[in-house]
């Protein structure tokens, strides 16, 4: 059985991670930098240079209405564009425009620098064992939450 101590590190170490928010040092949010990523790989395939707002709420686990207000402040700065589609005006497209490329583009340079100096910081194999930890803490996690809702 894990000692309450224990528990009260884990907890405490989880908070103090999540408030690592370097995304908000590079003027965006957590939920922004990840909405741009998504954007952008979908805008990067030739084969479907658009996402819609249905499937990018899909792709991002979030509400069509979440993702709607998301868009309409990033829209308001000028970081994307919503494209009408002509053939069916209920579906609406979205896509980076050059100054929302240009912000993801530095925002991704800013995240992969601070991300390596981590891992050199914290050295490859200690990176190595701390990944594989941290999947199987939360696969562990992710079941425990599946048995806790099934038995409330």
């Amino acid at each position: 059985m894990l000692e309450e101590n224990h528990k009260e590190q884990l907890v405490s170490l989880i908070r103090k991670v999540k408030r690592l928010d370097i995304c908000s040092l590079m003027g965006m949010s957590h939920s922004d930098f990840h909405l741009f990523k998504v954007i952008d790989q979908i805008q990067s395939n030739t084969d479907a240079p658009q996402i819609n707002v249905t499937d990018l709420a899909d792709e991002l686990r979030v509400s069509t209405p979440a993702v709607s207000k998301k868009l309409k402040s990033l829209e308001e700065r000028g970081y994307i564009k919503r494209i009408i589609d002509k053939n069916n005006r209920r579906n609406t497209f979205v896509v980076l425009t050059k100054d929302g490329k240009e912000k993801y583009s530095r925002s991704k340079k800013a995240m992969d620098r601070y991300l390596n100096n981590v891992f050199v910081a914290m050295g490859k194999e200690d990176m190595e064992t701390l990944i594989r930890l941290s999947c199987k803490l939360y696969n562990i996690m992710e079941e425990e939450v599946m048995n806790f809702a099934e038995d409330n």
